[in-house]
Order: C-alpha cells, then sequence, then structure tokens
C-alpha cells in the first residue's frame, strides 16, 4: 500500500557508493505536534490531538522548515496556515542554533507561493521557497 503520494523515492541513492556530494539531493521529512507549544504528548501525539505538522526539506547546505496547520480527519495540510519555521545554514551552523528564518522577508515569498496552482505538492512548494530564501546567502566559509 503506497501511504506517501508525494515527493520523489530516492531510495536508489543508497546503493551507489559515496562519490562526493550531489548538490540536487533534498530529503524531505514531516513531523507532527500536538499544538505550538510543547505539551505531555508532544513527541507521541495522538492522530486526533495533531493540529501541526512539521515538514522539513534537508539539503547539504540547509534545512529548512515549515510548522503548517494539519486536519486530522482529511490528513490536508493547510499551506497558508503557517505558525513558524526553521532555516539553518548547516555549513556556518552544524548545531542548528541559529534560525535565521524570521529574520526574512517572507511578504514577496508568499505572494509568490499563491500565484502556483492549487495542486502544486507541498515538496515543490517548500523546495522553491528554499530555493528564494537562500538565493544570494552566502556562508562564512565562502558557499552558496
Amino acid at each position: 500500500v503506497e501511504l506517501c503520494t508525494e515527493g520523489r523515492n530516492l531510495a536508489y541513492t543508497f546503493h551507489q557508493k559515496e562519490s562526493g556530494k550531489n548538490a540536487e539531493l533534498i530529503a524531505f521529512s514531516q513531523y507532527p505536534r500536538p499544538a505550538d507549544a510543547p505539551q505531555n504528548n508532544s513527541d507521541l501525539p495522538d492522530l486526533q490531538d495533531i493540529k501541526v505538522m512539521g515538514y522539513s526539506l534537508r539539503d547539504w547546505d540547509y534545512r529548512y522548515t515549515l510548522w503548517l496547520g494539519f486536519n486530522p480527519r482529511s490528513f490536508q495540510v493547510n499551506v497558508s496556515d503557517v505558525h513558524g519555521g526553521e532555516l539553518y545554514m548547516l555549513a556556518d551552523d552544524p548545531g542548528q542554533d541559529k534560525n535565521i528564518y524570521s529574520g526574512l522577508d517572507h511578504s514577496m515569498m508568499m505572494k509568490k507561493m499563491t500565484s502556483l496552482r492549487y495542486d502544486v505538492s507541498l515538496w515543490t512548494r517548500m523546495r522553491l521557497q528554499l530555493y528564494y530564501h537562500t538565493a544570494g546567502l552566502k556562508t562564512n566559509t565562502g558557499k552558496v
């Protein structure tokens, strides 16, 4: 039974020899939360308690997470209900201690997102947002 219908299967990458970084590879994951603030069942919420879902993209240089409103009855995410975000530049901040998401201007990017067709996948939306937010950002090591 196929449970996940968004994104691409990257299992083939585990069977290849490590020959350096492939800048195109991006991992996508999600993590449920019952609310914005920590609660007793924050780490293992019951399905009916999930109100916020964290979706993360991770590549060699960045980790980008959006915490979005989630409907546990329909299993639907509301991409316009942003509860928070995280963006870490991993070369400069390998411990992911400095979240630069809140220091970014999201207004133009959100305007661009509303112009996308409704059926564009969340993975594609987040990848475009990651590219938009990180365009022109430089790490202290000089890499883009």
